[in-house]
């Protein structure tokens, strides 16, 4: 993690995220870098966390996923000049289905309620109970937004198994701030214990600062 006030804002995020849903999550995410996430689709709302992800944390980034095969944990890095790819089409795409014609918005998070896409927001008359239009919109979609779902591949070491999987780029930027948050708390517990400090004394260290006390303390 990067050094001095930035824990600020790493403790800030996790105690605002603790409790809440992933959108909600990714929303904050995407405040902490600087944008609004209520004026963004869903892909430019992953590209900023993706900015935040790489401004704080030094790569390369390191995940795990279970194989869909035999459930066992596949390890896998996402090199540290990663970035989701540009979006390359507009705030809405053109579906063709049936002889009919429909203009599809890019979604946004406003659009997420319960884990779920409300996809009747995107195009209000559109034949989303057809699950042939919900294919065809979704393809155009990621067509003019590829940033809307990444995949990785991944080869399972334990059964050899090759598959793809989508990458959540703001559910690991979360797990990111969460461990950092965590380790970061520990350490303002200890220091302060032992040194009697404050919290607001110990966050205007560097980690390197905060470090080289915890060493002599023979943490």
């Amino acid at each position: 993690m990067s050094a001095g006030p930035e824990g600020s804002v790493i403790l800030s995020l996790y105690e605002k995220g603790m409790a809440a849903s992933p959108a909600r999550r990714a929303a904050l995410l995407c405040a902490a870098a600087g944008a609004d996430p209520e004026a963004l689709p869903m892909g430019d709302v992953d590209r900023r966390i993706w900015g935040f992800l790489n401004a704080m944390f030094s790569g390369p980034h390191e995940a795990v996923s279970a194989c869909s095969d035999c459930g066992e944990a596949v390890e896998f890095v996402m090199p540290p000049d990663f970035a989701p790819p540009p979006r390359v089409g507009g705030d809405e795409v053109e579906v063709s289905y049936r002889g009919t014609s429909h203009k599809v918005r890019m979604p946004r998070l406003a659009d997420v309620r319960d884990g779920r896409a409300r996809l009747e927001n995107l195009a209000p008359d559109a034949p989303w109970d057809d699950p042939g239009f919900v294919a065809a919109a979704e393809e155009a979609l990621e067509a003019a937004d590829p940033g809307l779902r990444l995949l990785v591949v991944l080869q399972c070491a334990a059964c050899g198994s090759e598959q793809s999987k989508v990458f959540d780029a703001a559910g690991y930027t979360w797990q990111r701030v969460e461990l950092a948050a965590r380790q970061l708390l520990r350490e303002i517990v200890s220091l302060a214990r032992s040194l009697g400090w404050s919290e607001a004394d110990l966050l205007g260290m560097s980690a390197a600062r905060r470090a080289i006390y915890l060493a002599e303390l023979g943490e």
